[in-house]
């Protein structure tokens, strides 16, 4: 039943719900995304700041 709680489905495609720092920063690259900053770049910054790539890539996923 977690799985399931977890795991939603939406017209057959699966997503993860983001965790509350998951979701501060996908408000901070929503943000940088309507100042005009291309996505390479906030991309680039995050992942020179240490975040990894695989959160990177969750949070852009989540964008689409």
């Amino acid at each position: 039943i977690v799985r399931h709680v977890r795991n939603r489905t939406l017209k057959g495609v699966k997503r993860d719900f983001l965790s509350p720092g998951e979701i501060r920063l996908r408000n901070y690259i929503l943000t940088y995304l309507k100042r005009g900053y291309l996505p390479q770049h906030i991309r680039g910054g995050l992942l020179r700041d240490g975040l990894g790539s695989d959160v990177v890539d969750k949070i852009f996923g989540s964008l689409r």
